[in-house]
C-alpha cells in the first residue's frame, strides 16, 4: 500500500511538473534593450533574450503585450505589429504590422486575437473603455488579416480563447465612468454564430470583480466548452474559481478558498491550479496549500495545452 501511495505522489508530481511552462521575467529596461522569456519542465529552466533594438527608435519601443500559442510559440506586440519569436534563435519577425493601440492579444493554434483601441497611429489611443474598438484575427501561416465582427460598444480585459478558437471570452466593463453604477460583465462571444452570452456579473460598489487590466488572465478554457474563472465577491477575503459550461450555459463553484487576491495569473492541470503573484508559481489543489514551482521573479506565465 506504502509503495502505491509513493507511486501515485510520483505520477501527480511528473504529470504537473512534466507540463511545460512559458513565462516571461519582470525586467527593466536599464539592463539592456531586451525582454527574458522563459520555458519551465522537468525541473528545468531555459532563458531566452527576445532583442529590442530594432524598434527602440520607433514610437512604439517596448513589448506590451505577448501571448502563445497551445503548442508553446511565442506571439507578441509593441502596440504597432504583431511579431512572432524563436525561442531557441532568440530572434522576432514581423507577423502582422499596421495594427495600432493594441490592448488585448491572444492565440489559438490558427490564429492571434489582437484587440485595437484606435486604428490612427499618430492619435491619442485613449483607454481601454474608448468607443470603435476593434479586433483583428491573424493567420498564423500568412499572416492576413481580417477584421473580426463584434457587437458595438464594447470593451475587453482578459480576452481568452477555447481550445476549438470558436469561442471568445473576456470581460467588458459597463458605466465605467460611475463608480456607484459600475458592472463588470464577463462574456462569451460566439465567433461562427455571432452570439454574445453574459456568463456572470459584478458590481464595483460591492467589490467584485473578475479581473482587471493589471490581471494577465482571470479566465482560463480547459478545453473547447468549459471555462474556468475567478470571482471575488463582497464580505469574503479571497474569491472562487468557477467552472462556467458553454454549451449547457450552467456555472458551478469549483472551490471558494482562493486568498490571494493579487495573483495576476492561474492556469489548470490535471486536478491542480497553478497561479503566478508577479514573482513565483505555485499549486494548489485547495487553495489553501501551496507548493512553489518556480520562484524566479516571474511576471507572467502561460500553461502550454499541447
Amino acid at each position: 500500500m506504502k509503495r502505491y501511495l509513493i507511486l501515485t505522489l510520483l505520477l501527480i508530481q511528473q504529470s504537473v511538473y512534466g507540463q511545460r511552462i512559458l513565462f516571461k521575467e519582470n525586467y527593466t529596461a536599464s539592463s539592456g534593450n531586451f525582454e527574458v522569456f522563459g520555458k519551465y519542465s522537468l525541473g528545468a529552466v531555459q532563458r531566452s533574450y527576445c532583442p529590442l533594438d530594432f524598434i527602440k527608435d520607433t514610437a512604439h519601443p517596448a513589448l506590451t503585450r505577448w501571448a502563445s500559442s497551445p503548442t508553446g510559440e511565442i506571439y507578441w506586440t509593441n502596440g504597432a505589429a504583431i511579431f512572432s519569436y524563436n525561442f531557441d534563435r532568440q530572434q522576432s519577425s514581423v507577423l502582422a504590422d499596421k495594427i495600432y493601440n493594441v490592448s488585448e492579444l491572444v492565440v489559438s493554434d490558427k490564429y492571434v486575437y489582437a484587440v485595437s483601441l484606435n486604428d490612427n497611429p499618430d492619435a491619442n489611443p485613449g483607454n481601454r473603455y474608448s468607443s470603435g474598438q476593434k479586433m483583428y484575427r491573424i493567420s498564423l501561416a500568412n499572416g492576413k488579416k481580417d477584421q473580426v465582427q463584434i457587437p458595438d460598444g464594447l470593451n475587453f480585459t482578459n480576452l481568452s480563447v477555447s481550445n476549438d478558437g470558436n469561442t471568445l471570452s473576456f470581460i467588458h466593463t459597463f458605466n465605467y465612468d460611475d463608480q456607484s453604477l459600475c458592472e463588470y460583465r464577463l462574456c462569451v462571444y460566439d465567433l461562427v454564430t455571432r452570439n454574445l452570452n453574459i456568463v456572470d456579473k459584478a458590481l464595483r460598489r460591492n467589490d467584485e470583480y473578475f479581473g482587471s487590466p493589471e490581471k494577465y488572465n482571470s479566465l482560463v478554457w480547459i478545453d473547447s466548452n468549459k471555462m474556468l474563472y475567478f470571482k471575488h465577491e463582497k464580505g469574503k477575503i479571497g474569491g472562487s474559481i468557477l467552472m462556467y459550461d458553454a454549451k449547457v450555459r450552467v456555472k458551478n463553484i469549483m472551490f471558494n478558498n482562493i486568498l490571494d487576491k493579487t495573483f495576476t495569473w492561474f492556469s489548470f492541470y490535471d486536478q491542480w491550479f497553478l497561479f503566478s503573484d508577479g514573482e513565483h508559481i505555485y499549486r494548489t489543489k485547495d487553495g489553501i496549500n501551496k507548493e512553489v514551482v518556480l520562484d524566479k521573479n516571474i511576471q507572467q506565465a502561460v500553461l502550454v495545452q499541447k
